[in-house]
């Protein structure tokens, strides 16, 4: 009686063990199995997963594990270079832009000092140029102020006053000098003297070596004096008492030259008789027979 129950419970393992025998021996179908060096060539770790739950390929699953383990090493591997990759990578740039930074001051460092030294250039180029322009103004200042200092001391002393009046007549000029006066006194004397029988005045020396030129000026203002056309080149001597002794009486002027000297000179002493001249035109002036622009 105690028998009877193996018998179903040893069908029921066989038949168990033939299902599973079964099932590890039967081959998917349609597809063969893979080869390890395919198998190497897929990079997707969930593909491989998904074929090993649906392969029943002893031999298969092996070699499918084998590639999964492989793929993992080479991710692993792979991420390692991917960081060293980066950071080297980051080094050298770092590297490159330092270096880059240090070469543009390098290059920077002469260019900075050419143009240092160009700015200064011209900032020695503009100090002389003010300087430069300063400096004629400067003299033209004092060149002024010294002459008006001069002509009030003139004034003052009652020394001649003729420059006086032909610096206030001087538009030729922007700063009076001796060689100003000098001139325009000179073409005063001409232009009073103009029309007169041998006279030509040209300076103050050898124009008037004969006394000529002395007698046409005086005449000019006092015509009464003299007769001028009794007059001759000839006769030195009268002729420089006739006009120095006129210019005495009716104007005052004193003999500052002596007819003695002006007669044994040919050509007289510019500066006596440049003298002379302007004692003569300040004596005019305080007569009222020359107008100045104060007078």
């Amino acid at each position: 009686m105690e028998a009877e129950p193996a018998e179903p419970l040893a069908a029921a393992v066989e038949a168990a063990n033939g299902a599973e025998q079964t099932r590890v021996n039967k081959a998917p179908e349609g597809r063969s199995p893979l080869s390890a060096e395919e198998l190497m060539t897929i990079e997707d770790e969930g593909v491989l997963d998904k074929m090993l739950d649906q392969s029943t390929d002893f031999e298969e699953r092996k070699l499918i594990r084998a590639a999964l383990r492989e793929l993992r090493q080479r991710k692993r591997d792979g991420s390692g270079s991917t960081m060293m990759q980066t950071k080297t990578f980051s080094s050298s740039s770092s590297s490159k832009k330092m270096g880059s930074i240090f070469d543009r001051e390098d290059q920077a460092s002469p260019r900075a000092g050419s143009l240092a030294a160009l700015e200064k250039r011209q900032a020695e180029k503009k100090k002389e140029l003010m300087k430069a322009r300063s400096l004629p103004k400067t003299s033209a200042s004092q060149a002024r102020k010294a002459m008006i200092e001069k002509l009030e001391k003139e004034g003052a002393a009652g020394s001649p006053g003729g420059p006086r009046a032909a610096v206030q007549r001087s538009t030729s000029f922007g700063v009076p000098n001796a060689n100003s006066i000098k001139q325009m006194l000179l073409d005063w004397c001409r232009a009073k003297t103009r029309g007169y029988e041998h006279v030509d005045i040209q300076n103050f020396s050898s124009s008037w070596s004969d006394g000529m030129a002395f007698c046409a000026l005086v005449h000019n203002f006092f015509p009464e004096a003299f007769d001028y056309g009794q007059l001759s080149p000839q006769n030195r001597r009268q002729n420089f008492e006739v006009a120095f002794s006129s210019a005495e009486t009716h104007a005052d002027c004193p003999q500052l030259l002596d007819t003695e000297d002006m007669v044994r000179l040919r050509e007289p002493d510019w500066k006596c008789v440049y003298t002379y001249i302007q004692e003569f035109y300040r004596c005019l002036v305080q007569k009222g027979l020359v107008k100045t622009k104060k007078s």
